[in-house]
C-alpha cells in the first residue's frame, strides 16, 4: 500500500452526489493517486447529512478534511463585509453553522 501524501484537491459536491457517476469516478481517481486531503465546496451544507457524506467518501478511502465556503457564500449571498447589516448577520450565522458542520468530520 502506498503511503498517502499530504496533497489534496478541492472539488464541488454535486446535488445527488451519491448517484453521480462522474463524481464517483473522480473520487476513485483521487484515491488512486494517493491524495489524502479533500476539500469540498457544498452549496448548502444543511441539506447534506454529514454521516451520509462521510459514508460515501469512505467508499473511496477518503474523508472531508476541509469545508470550502465560497460556493455557499455565492449561492446564498453571504458577505461579512456587506454594508447591509441583515446580510452580515446571516453571514455570521452561516459561519457558525459551517463550523459546526465541519466539526462532524473531525479526525
Amino acid at each position: 500500500m502506498t503511503p498517502r501524501s499530504r496533497l489534496g484537491i478541492q472539488l464541488t459536491l454535486s446535488d445527488g452526489y451519491e448517484t453521480d457517476p462522474e463524481l464517483s469516478a473522480l473520487l476513485a481517481e483521487v484515491a488512486a493517486c494517493g491524495l489524502s486531503e479533500l476539500e469540498l465546496n457544498i452549496a448548502d451544507p444543511a441539506r447534506v447529512d454529514p454521516a451520509r457524506l462521510q459514508a460515501f467518501l469512505s467508499r473511496f478511502g477518503l474523508s472531508l478534511t476541509r469545508l470550502a465556503t465560497g460556493l455557499a457564500a455565492r449561492v446564498h449571498g453571504f458577505s461579512l463585509s456587506s454594508e447591509d447589516s441583515e446580510i452580515r448577520r446571516r453571514s455570521i450565522d452561516a459561519c457558525g453553522d459551517m463550523i459546526r458542520y465541519a466539526a462532524a468530520f473531525q479526525r
